[in-house]
């Protein structure tokens, strides 16, 4: 998009528009008095929409670049504060470093040299406001500076002749020495010092500002012209960039904290889900690592209690089935390796225990259950839970030499 640049010089208006550093400017001198901007509005606004139209491409935004006719120079020696209070501290005393007996605009940059005081330049804070109402009408001007600071921003080292008009003889004009594109010193000629020779300095060309001046990519406030609007407005930029960075921090902090959270939420379903699959397909593995182990146990207890005849499950429950009676029925018998248990039913469940406890390799024989009667064929049969263990068997002596 293209920029308007407007030059208010001593007698006129120059104004230039470009979009390109590579592309030449487009420019047009407005013979007029710049000093009152409500006479040479409409001449100014016809000015611009005849360049417009001659360039086909309108303009974004335009650069206001002050002469040196409507500039005064001074240099001061500030506190060390940031550049707005020196800003301020400069429009509050505008008589100890400027001719104006109103409300200024200034812009304040550091000399190049440290042996020297800063440079200020500074122009009538209402006139600058008129000539900004005047170019709103085709597009508003984001950016005001002096010339020498265009000049230093986009010539670079050297010593340069700003004119102050079309028409103006040399010592109308303005000697400004640049290294490192700051400003060193800015004369009106003829100056005192053989330093500011006519004939040493180049004549600024305006086009050629331009083309430097389109490669900057933001002119930072104390490079500008300012009034207390334009603080005022700079303030409340940076304020409303901050609350945007805080809300576009505070929102990413949000999405982020909501994606981890969903992230982690889809991580464990799927996690879940992984855990039911791998449950279902080991169950069948589970189960029989489940019986392995019951058998080794169960082989491990028989293997034990092989060694004791007396202990071993087959004898005892021969030992079993020859004190039970015979039309007793035993439905089920456990053994944990200590306790024996026998569930039945006889016709008299009360002479089980006895009988059970005559043999002599059982002991702590005990009914575990209430004895339940109930009719089995028209005959009266009773329950049985009975609980006993095994006695030990009693240790050989050992054999003796001479013993047969």
């Amino acid at each position: 998009m293209s920029r308007l640049f407007v030059v208010l010089e001593q007698h006129g208006v120059h104004l230039l528009i470009a979009d390109t550093p590579q592309r030449a400017a487009r420019a047009q001198w407005v013979e007029c008095n710049p000093g009152i901007p409500s006479e040479v509005r409409a001449t100014v606004h016809a000015a611009i929409q005849a360049l417009i139209t001659q360039d086909g491409n309108e303009p974004g935004a335009a650069t206001l670049i002050v002469g040196m006719t409507w500039l005064d120079i001074g240099e001061a020696s500030l506190p060390p504060v940031d550049p707005a209070s020196q800003r301020q501290l400069l429009r509050r005393e505008r008589d100890r470093y400027f001719v104006f007996d109103e409300p200024v605009a200034v812009t304040l940059l550091p000399s190049a040299t440290t042996n020297r005081p800063m440079l200020a330049l500074a122009c009538r804070a209402s006139w600058l406001a008129e000539w900004r109402e005047v170019l709103a009408t085709h597009v508003a001007a984001d950016v005001v500076i002096a010339a020498p600071v265009a000049v230093a921003q986009s010539q670079g080292n050297g010593e340069w002749i700003i004119p102050s008009g079309s028409h103006e003889p040399v010592d109308a004009s303005a000697h400004v020495i640049v290294e490192q594109h700051r400003l060193v010193q800015i004369r009106r000629h003829p100056a005192p010092s053989p330093a500011f020779r006519a004939d040493k300095a180049t004549p600024v060309e305006w086009a050629t500002v331009v083309r430097g001046l389109l490669l900057e990519t933001a002119f930072p406030p104390e490079f500008q012209l300012a009034d207390e609007s334009a603080e005022i407005a700079w303030r409340r930029a940076r304020t409303r960039v901050a609350i945007r960075r805080a809300a576009i921090a505070v929102a990413a902090a949000f999405a982020l904290v909501w994606l981890v959270d969903s992230w982690r939420d889809r991580r464990l379903a799927s996690l879940e889900r992984d855990v039911v699959a791998m449950t279902e397909l080991t169950a069948p593995v589970l189960a029989a690592r489940e019986r392995r182990d019951r058998a080794v146990v169960e082989q491990s207890l028989l293997a034990e209690d092989a060694a004791a005849r007396t202990r071993s499950p087959v004898h005892v429950l021969d030992r079993v089935a020859e004190r039970l009676p015979r039309e007793a029925f035993v439905q089920r018998a456990e053994w944990d390796g200590s306790l024996w248990r026998i569930d039945g039913s006889a016709l008299d469940a009360a002479v089980l225990v006895p009988r059970l406890d005559a043999e002599p390799t059982f002991s702590g024989v005990r009914s575990l259950a209430p004895s339940t009667r109930f009719l089995d064929g028209g005959r009266q049969r009773s329950s049985f839970s009975i609980g006993f263990t095994v006695k030990d068997p009693a240790p050989t002596a050992p054999k003796t030499e001479g013993t047969p």
